[in-house]
């Protein structure tokens, strides 16, 4: 694997939601573990693509969903906004210079999109008014998303550099039950209570915020999760590493 450096970040709630509001949540530290496995042997999804958690619990917190999706950043061990740190020292990506600076680096994440079941009565989001990253997500109401991670450096260098470079990445998301005829008749995985499981349908790394320079990656069986994203150095340009190798 090349010399590239890579980091683990504070996430922070930049809500635009189905709902027709826009709001913004407090800075919140990700603890959640990469993925939750069932007690029962045979409820395994691990061959299920794009799978990145699956359990019982009926319902998340937007901060808590957004961290199971999450990506992994890497960079060129040149990257000029490094500041020759690395490890534990690096502040990249960073906060955005009206907002707090934590001793870590930030990555916002904005939900553009929540699709609700058609078949089930309640809501699929109810919003926290004091802290939007605490707002609920009810997974038993929910199909599908649009979650986009946003990451903001404070220079972007080369030609046509400038000064505030904000890079975004969409992830397409998907929340299936464990009766759905796919995950039984396809995977033959069958479990002996209702499970939830979510997954990442499609990557598109939004480069530049130029649609034609747009990285898109469906996933397939071959795509490792946590999705890997590779920042281009100086420009900050974001493609997705499919099988997460540095290449």
């Amino acid at each position: 694997m090349p010399s590239r450096r890579h980091t683990w970040v504070v996430l922070v709630c930049l809500v635009a939601l189905w709902i027709p509001s826009r709001s913004g949540g407090q800075i919140t530290t990700v603890a959640a573990e990469a993925t939750v496995f069932p007690s029962q042997a045979t409820c395994d999804y691990s061959r299920l693509p794009g799978a990145v958690w699956w359990g019982t619990k009926q319902r998340m917190t937007l901060n808590e969903f957004a961290s199971y999706t999450a990506p992994i950043y890497w960079f060129s061990p040149d990257e000029p906004t490094m500041d020759d740190l690395e490890g534990k020292d690096l502040r990249i990506p960073q906060a955005l210079p009206f907002e707090s600076q934590p001793d870590s680096p930030v990555v916002y994440y904005q939900y553009n999109n929540i699709g609700r079941r058609t078949d089930e009565e309640g809501p699929a989001f109810i919003p926290d008014s004091t802290n939007m990253a605490n707002s609920i997500i009810e997974l038993q109401n929910v199909v599908a998303m649009n979650l986009k991670y946003i990451a903001y450096f404070p220079r972007e260098e080369g030609l046509g550099g400038h000064e505030h470079d904000v890079e975004p990445a969409e992830f397409r998301i998907w929340v299936l039950r464990s009766t759905t005829p796919l995950l039984i008749e396809d995977y033959g995985v069958e479990c002996d209570q209702l499970m939830y499981v979510i997954g990442v349908l499609r990557v598109t790394a939004e480069a530049h915020g130029l649609e034609w320079y747009f990285n898109v990656l469906d996933v397939d069986e071959y795509t490792k999760f946590p999705m890997t994203l590779i920042a281009e150095e100086g420009k900050h340009g974001m493609c997705t590493d499919k099988n997460a190798d540095g290449y």
